[in-house]
C-alpha cells in the first residue's frame, strides 16, 4: 500500500482511511550551502512525483477543487517557478512545503529525513515515522467548573475525570485523537521492542509493527481509563472530541468500546487505482484462502465476502483520469470507487464476537485487529 524511499519525505493523503502514499526527496541535505551551484533538477523532479502522486492517489481531489474551489493546477505551476528561481534548498524545501499549506488538508502532510548525523534516539525515529503531539486536539471538557481528574489515571493518554450534575455523576473522557501516531510516547514505548538496533532503517514491515503495537497500546489505555470511569460509578460519560482532527480506522475500534449498540459503519470512497486494486486483490486472495480451509457456514459466508472483495478489485482497477479536475471540471468517470465498502471493511457492522479468534476477521471488520 505505500511507495517508499528510505532517506525520503513523505506526502500523505487519505479519505477517512485510504492507504497512504509517499513521493521521494532526494535533494535534501545533499551538501552544505554554498559549497556547490545549487542543483534544482532533484527538486523539480520531487515536485513532479508530488503532483503525480496528487492526480492519482489523492482522495480529496474533488473536494479541494470543486468544495474548496482550490486552483490545484495553480499552486503546482507556482510551486514550479519558485523553485527555478531558487536560489538555495531552503528556499525550494519551502516552495513543496507551501503547497501543502496550500492544500491545507489535515490529511497531508510532508516528512523529512532527519540529517544523516541525528542520533537515531527512539524520539527521533518516531517523529521520523510522522509521531507528532501536535496532532492532539485541546479538550474543553476539563475546563467546566467542578470538573475533577481521576486521581489514578495520571499518565494516561485519555485525560478523565468526573462532573457532578445535580444528583447525578458524569464521567469525561477526553480523546485528543484518532491517530496513534498522535501519541509519541506510544511509539517510544515500543520502538525499542520491534527494532532494538536503533541504527537500522525502519522499513515498511518496521513501521507497520510499530503503528500495530502503539494501536494496541491506545486500545488498552482507553479500556482502563473507561473502567476507571465506571468503578467511580458514574451515571453517564461524556466523550470530549474538541478539537480532535480525525484519525485512523483505529475510531471505529473506540467507538465501539463506549457503547453495547451495534454500530453501522459509514460509507467510504475510495480512489480507483493500483493501490486499492492490490489491496482488494489482496483481501480478496486472504479470504478465498481461509475459505478453503474452512467448512459450513464459514466457509459459505467467506465465499460470499470474497465475492464482494472481487467487485471491489474490479471497480479499483479501472481508473478513473483527473486531467479534467485540473482544468476545474468534472470528469465523465466516478473519480472515487462507490461500490459498497466502510470505514470497517466489506462489512459494516458484526458482532466483534462472531469474529474474535478467526484468523480471517480482521480481513473483513477491522476493529477486531485491535484487542477489544
Amino acid at each position: 500500500m505505500k511507495c517508499w524511499t528510505p532517506g525520503s519525505f513523505a506526502v500523505r493523503s487519505t479519505l477517512l482511511f485510504v492507504p497512504l502514499f509517499f513521493v521521494s526527496a532526494f535533494g535534501s541535505y545533499a551538501a552544505a550551502e554554498g559549497a556547490m551551484p545549487f542543483n534544482r533538477a532533484p527538486w523539480l523532479e520531487d515536485l513532479q512525483q508530488m503532483r503525480e502522486a496528487f492526480a492519482t492517489r489523492y482522495a480529496n481531489l474533488e473536494w479541494l477543487v470543486f468544495d474548496r474551489e482550490v486552483d490545484i493546477a495553480a499552486v503546482f505551476d507556482e510551486a514550479r517557478g519558485r523553485i527555478e528561481s531558487a536560489p538555495s534548498e531552503a528556499e525550494a524545501r519551502g516552495a513543496l512545503e507551501r503547497v501543502v499549506r496550500r492544500v491545507g488538508d489535515g490529511h497531508v502532510e510532508l516528512r523529512w529525513p532527519p540529517f544523516p548525523s541525528e542520533a537515531k534516539e527512539s524520539h527521533a525515529q518516531c517523529a521520523e515515522l510522522g509521531y507528532d503531539a501536535r496532532m492532539q486536539g485541546a479538550g474543553t471538557a476539563a475546563l467546566m467548573p467542578g470538573f475533577t481528574p481521576l486521581a489514578d489515571n495520571p499518565h494516561s493518554v485519555f485525560p478523565s475525570g468526573t462532573l457532578l450534575q445535580g444528583k447525578r455523576k458524569i464521567g469525561i473522557l477526553q480523546i485528543a485523537s484518532f491517530a496513534p501516531n498522535a501519541f509519541p510516547q506510544l511509539c517510544e514505548a515500543v520502538a525499542g521492542t520491534v527494532q532494538p538496533d536503533r541504527a537500522a532503517p525502519c522499513d515498511e514491515d518496521c513501521e507497520e509493527r510499530i503503528n500495530q503495537e502503539a494501536s494496541n497500546r491506545l486500545t488498552r489505555d482507553l479500556e482502563q481509563s473507561l473502567e476507571r470511569l465506571k468503578s467511580s460509578g458514574i451515571d453517564a460519560l461524556l466523550v470530549d472530541l474538541s478539537r480532535n482532527g480525525g484519525g485512523t480506522e483505529w475510531s471505529d475500534a473506540a467507538a465501539r468500546m463506549v457503547t453495547a449498540k451495534r454500530l453501522q459503519a459509514s460509507r467510504i470512497g475510495f480512489v480507483r487505482g493500483p493501490d486499492w486494486a492490490e489491496h482488494f486483490a489482496g483481501t480478496e486472495q486472504g479470504i478465498r484462502a481461509a475459505a478453503g480451509e474452512s467448512k459450513g457456514p464459514d466457509q459459505r459466508r467467506l465465499l460470499e465476502l470474497a465475492q464482494s472483495a472481487a467487485t471491489l478489485r474490479q471497480q479499483a482497477g479501472t481508473p478513473c483520469d483527473s486531467t479534467p479536475i485540473w482544468k476545474r471540471q468534472r470528469p465523465t468517470c466516478s473519480w472515487l470507487g462507490n461500490d459498497p465498502y466502510y470505514s470497517t471493511g466489506i462489512l459494516a457492522a458484526v458482532a466483534p464476537e462472531e469474529l474474535r479468534g478467526k484468523s480471517w476477521g480482521s480481513l473483513v471488520f477491522e476493529p477486531v485487529k485491535f484487542p477489544l
